[in-house]
């Protein structure tokens, strides 16, 4: 996870710096995907810092919003520019009827002096029933605001500046892996094996941060007794060493009981 998150740090300089020597070496000896906010596909995630994988891309766009300044770079449908998800999302019925499911948002934009007029194309005409969905969505996209003049870019919906920042990504990214538990796993409660399951992965994944950030490499013990005889730090004296020791506590203490 915090590999994931440190990635993001590189997902956001290769969409934001067009320009950077670096990102231009990338682009020339690999390409992009379309609209240029990432790298193509095949590169590796852990060869080298600068390349950027889809995988990790696929997680980071959850936690993007675009801002459409000429709209050539941004699909009208599928990314979400307009409101809180892509439009295809919030009004599927008028997408399924869409003549051009891949279009940009220039291409259903007509600037006519101060104004901006939208051209969504549909494969046919609106029925009566359908006009309530037809207003909702015009609506939509004439509350929207659009940089006139200005290039398509994104901002970080995790973040109130809304500029990117690890900390941010990775509290998140670790949220949906380990999520609040509530209840009792020993005692009297019910026993649920699906639970447990799910539970050992998330407490491996813990155990796995923590060995990342402290660099520190671990063979896990067969059982929790052996694990706890055997864990000892290797900082000397200090605050260190008293926190490296009661780091399997904390973490069998919040997640088990």
């Amino acid at each position: 996870m915090f590999h994931k998150a440190l990635l993001g740090k590189w997902l956001w300089r290769y969409a934001t710096e067009n320009e950077s020597l670096w990102r231009r070496v990338i682009d020339s000896k690999y390409g992009s995907m379309w609209g240029g906010w990432c790298s193509h596909s095949h590169l590796s995630v852990w060869s080298q810092p600068l390349e950027i994988h889809k995988s990790c891309w696929n997680t980071f766009s959850n936690y993007i919003s675009y801002m459409v300044g000429d709209g050539s770079h941004i699909k009208f449908w599928h990314a979400p520019w307009c409101g809180d998800q892509p439009l295809k999302m919030s009004f599927p019925e008028l997408y399924s009827l869409a003549r051009n499911p891949e279009a940009t948002v220039a291409n259903t934009m007509q600037i006519q002096g101060s104004s901006i007029h939208w051209d969504a194309v549909f494969i046919r005409a609106v029925k009566d029933w359908e006009l309530e969905v037809v207003v909702s969505f015009l609506d939509l996209l004439y509350s929207c605001s659009i940089t006139r003049g200005g290039l398509d870019s994104f901002h970080w919906t995790l973040s109130r500046s809304m500029k990117f920042d690890v900390k941010s990504f990775y509290k998140d990214l670790l949220r949906l892996i380990i999520p609040p538990f509530r209840g009792k796993v020993f005692g009297r409660s019910k026993f649920q094996p699906k639970l447990l399951s799910s539970l050992g992965q998330r407490l491996w994944d813990l155990w796995d941060m923590v060995f990342t950030l402290s660099g520190a490499c671990w063979v896990m013990p067969k059982g929790v007794e052996d694990l706890l005889a055997c864990w000892a730090g290797r900082f000397g004296k200090g605050e260190a060493t008293s926190i490296w020791k009661i780091i399997p506590h904390c973490l069998m203490w919040k997640y088990l009981v």
